[in-house]
């Protein structure tokens, strides 16, 4: 009498998962993802008062035309609004740090979370940026990586820019065109 083959733990686990996925990826499942398209602005100062980035860990080398060199970092919490006007409507706040990652100091490591905390449509929702941001372009592409409230599970991208930029006030604008999937 011939015995039946047996099917290994391993094998009975990953087929189990397997199943799962496909059962969470269903097309009723992926029919509710939205896009988004949003645009807004957001503005830091550098020198005081209102200050709303400061040097977390500063490097003493040569300066570069951006500012800060290799191995330095910035935390921030900028205001985030709906136009390039800091008197415009308030929408929440942007908030991470940037790490000096090149020799140049012209790219830096941006983990920028924005953060939605005045009344509205996106009201204690949240999206994530974590990026390489060449600032010598002009339009710099971001990646969204995740989202929190009405932006859970988002991906997608950011275009941003230089608006607005002043060394002797301090005070730069950045303009961010955001594309989003999301759930």
């Amino acid at each position: 009498m011939a015995s039946s083959p047996s099917v290994s733990p391993f094998l009975k686990t990953t087929l189990a998962a397997a199943a799962l996925a496909v059962a969470f990826l269903s097309p009723a499942t992926l029919a509710s993802e939205k896009e988004t398209h949003l645009h807004f602005f957001t503005h830091e100062r550098q020198i005081p008062p209102n200050r709303t980035v400061i040097p977390s860990v500063s490097i003493p080398t040569t300066p570069h035309p951006f500012g800060s060199g290799f191995g330095s970092i910035l935390l921030f919490d900028n205001l985030l609004a709906a136009g390039s006007d800091p008197a415009s409507r308030h929408l929440g706040r942007s908030q991470g740090l940037v790490a000096y990652a090149s020799l140049n100091g012209e790219d830096i490591l941006i983990v920028n979370t924005l953060v939605f905390k005045e009344p509205g449509p996106f009201a204690g929702s949240s999206i994530t940026l974590l990026a390489r941001n060449p600032l010598a372009e002009k339009v710099r592409e971001l990646p969204v990586v995740a989202g929190t409230g009405k932006f859970r599970l988002a991906r997608g991208y950011s275009l941003q820019s230089t608006y607005y930029s002043n060394a002797t006030s301090g005070v730069n604008i950045f303009e961010f065109d955001l594309h989003l999937l999301h759930y």
